[in-house]
């Protein structure tokens, strides 16, 4: 017998992930889920500035972070709906202590610190429309296609530092997700591909907006390659020149399974982007690109290990001027998660990870060139239980 679209939507669930099954029928189901995390993340750069030491960093950020999901779905014939949305309660607390040094002697140290808590707050929700043939559209808000890219498969890992002239483990810096999003994805043969556009206001006068596409192909037997593709904007009504920032983000991955329990991704990714300096109307053009791999190895419940390995190089240059940036960094990351429990709809997870990153950036200011040279270790652990 079918039911009524309204009584679908009370009674569905969106993704197999949910932990507690509230309604399940032969078309609709309903389904709750939860998790409570708490991580910690310290990091420790060395600067030298043509071979003499500068400063010495010592930084950390602490999260402790809830959340709550609900989600449905419901199929009639070949055609699907589904939701989805998650509450999330966050407290964070991060401190950094700087050691100076002038001409390598010790000068002094300072300290910072910040907490903030975050009450509830809707920070991904969704629904979804597919049919069989023809693909599925999803609205919400939630992260874009741009998400897929290439990353370091850490957990709460961070190694990294404004210094470095870039924000992450691989030449990508640009924000996934957004509060109002559109995505279309669908399947043909061995291809899964789409198209997504995503929208944040950041204040009443500036906004951000990203155009993303992916291309993925399943080698039968062997494994996956992706494309992925966005033009992410930054837009100011207020500014002379209204589009303030544009980034244009490359990537292209491949992915295989060895064994059953052994699988590998290696990456490369190529980012363009242009700023503008409102305060001398001219611009500052950034290049980046990146190689970069992970290995996973799930040898058992209690023992999944994975490494990462990053390569980044950046360029900025000015109009107007002949300053320039030029940076080189490298990365590598080892770390592991246990599940410590896991019965019925309860689990217990544990993760250690640790890393070493080297950079050099070289800067170079009205023909004076400065050689600055990073060491950086950096450790996170942490525990998180799923209901």
């Amino acid at each position: 017998m079918k039911k009524t679209l309204l009584s679908l939507l009370l009674a569905s669930v969106a993704t197999s992930a949910f932990s507690y099954t509230l309604y399940k029928s032969d078309n609709a189901s309903l389904s709750f889920g939860g998790e409570l995390r708490g991580a910690t993340t310290t990091w420790k750069p060395e600067h030298k500035a043509d071979g003499v030491l500068q400063s010495k960093l010592n930084a950390s950020f602490n999260q402790a972070r809830t959340r709550l999901w609900l989600g449905g779905n419901i199929t009639d014939g070949k055609l699907r709906f589904s939701f989805y949305a998650r509450m999330q309660h966050v407290f964070f607390y991060s401190s950094r202590e700087v050691s100076s040094y002038t001409n390598g002697v010790y000068t002094g140290k300072s300290k910072t610190g910040n907490h903030k808590r975050e009450g509830f707050t809707l920070n991904n929700a969704s629904v979804s429309l597919g049919y069989d043939k023809y693909g599925t559209l999803r609205y919400g808000k939630f992260a874009t296609l741009s998400d897929y890219r290439m990353g370091d498969n850490s957990w709460f890992f961070t190694n990294r530092d404004n210094f470095y002239n870039h924000l992450g483990f691989t030449a990508a810096t640009v924000a996934t997700s957004y509060d109002s999003s559109f995505q279309y994805t669908n399947k043909y043969e061995n291809y899964f591909y789409g198209v997504s556009w995503g929208k944040t206001n950041d204040s009443s006068t500036q906004q951000r907006k990203q155009l993303s596409f992916l291309v993925d192909y399943t080698f039968q037997d062997l494994g996956n390659l992706q494309f992925v593709y966005s033009d992410t904007q930054t837009t100011n009504k207020n500014a002379a020149i209204r589009k303030t920032r544009q980034y244009h983000t490359y990537d292209l991955t491949w992915s295989q399974k060895i064994t059953p329990v052994l699988y590998y991704s290696v990456g490369a990714t190529y980012e363009k982007s242009k700023f503008h300096l409102s305060a001398s109307n001219q611009y500052q053009k950034n290049n980046a690109w990146s190689l970069a791999g992970t290995l996973n190895y799930d040898m058992n419940q209690y023992f999944r290990p994975y490494v990462a390995l990053s390569y980044v190089h950046a360029e900025t240059k000015y109009t107007g001027n002949a300053d320039k940036e030029q940076a080189n960094v490298l990365q590598t990351l080892l770390g592991f998660s246990s599940v410590l429990y896991k019965k019925d709809n309860l689990e217990a997870l544990f993760f250690l990870e640790g890393g070493y990153a080297k950079a050099r950036k070289d800067v170079t200011t009205s023909g004076v060139k400065v050689e600055n040279d990073y060491n950086s270790t950096a450790y996170a652990t942490g525990l998180r239980f799923r209901f």
